[in-house]
């Protein structure tokens, strides 16, 4: 009986304890996005925004399903973090037509996209966007630079379900000009061999927004809350830049 009551004391002490997990478990998704999240060899997700938010889940008390993030074609993802509960997507640039469509935490990554082209392609030279309307731009459907792109009337190409198979078009000659951020293009030219030198930034594109984490609406205040929180502290702990001076040297 003294044992029972020192096993039930025990227990009682460990819940009290316990980092609490709140609600259900939110299904993470994303693109593959080179150097933020990526399946590696053994097809496993890794990338800074992996472990960033998988630090931040676990800070929060808050679970991921299956402790997994799920890599998908954009629109997927995107269209799934918005219609399906307990699911979020990243890295979604936060945005107005955005705003009200999900609960928002953040920032994870500043945003500066430019649009590229093949550095041997001396006949594209762009001043303003204006410019950009007699060239074949790729874009991948529901992106936030599509978006902005078709907004300043370019005319773009989608379809592709993903930025890689997007940067092997422009290798290819199949567009003129692709939209990407720095790093990511430098990326993901590594992941195919290839050096950097081989592209070259034509033309600001967009650095209005930056990138967050995009919950289903029907996400609770209190979730998103302790979210925020958690990656606040994060940041200001230090862990964050730590992490991001580490996957930059990587890439």
């Amino acid at each position: 009986m003294v044992n029972t009551l020192k096993s039930i004391a025990a227990l009682c002490l460990i819940l009290l304890f316990a980092e609490p997990v709140l609600g259900d478990p939110i299904t993470l998704v994303a693109e593959d996005y080179r150097p933020f999240q990526y399946y590696d060899e053994n097809s496993i997700p890794q990338g800074f925004c992996i472990e960033l938010l998988k630090t931040t889940f676990d800070k929060a008390g808050i679970g991921i399903k299956d402790k997994q993030v799920l890599l998908l074609p954009w629109s997927l993802a995107y269209r799934k973090a918005r219609y399906t509960k307990n699911t979020a997507v990243f890295l979604t640039a936060r945005n107005q037509q955005r705003e009200n469509l999900f609960k928002w935490v953040g920032p994870l990554a500043a945003r500066e996209m430019w649009l590229y082209k093949l550095k041997e392609r001396k006949d594209i030279q762009l001043e303003t966007l204006a410019d950009a309307k007699k060239y074949r731009i790729g874009g991948i459907k529901n992106g936030a630079e599509t978006i902005h792109m078709i907004n300043q009337g370019l005319k773009v190409l989608m379809g592709p379900a993903h930025g890689t198979i997007l940067l092997q078009l422009l290798i290819n000659g199949k567009v003129d000009l692709i939209p990407s951020l720095e790093i990511s293009i430098a990326a993901r030219l590594h992941s195919l061999g290839l050096d950097y030198e081989l592209v070259e930034k034509n033309l600001l594109l967009d650095n209005q927004y930056n990138y967050y984490l995009a919950l289903n609406k029907e996400t609770s205040d209190d979730t998103v809350k302790k979210l925020q929180q958690s990656l606040d502290e994060l940041k200001r702990s230090g862990f964050y830049d730590e992490l991001w001076q580490r996957y930059m040297r990587k890439n």
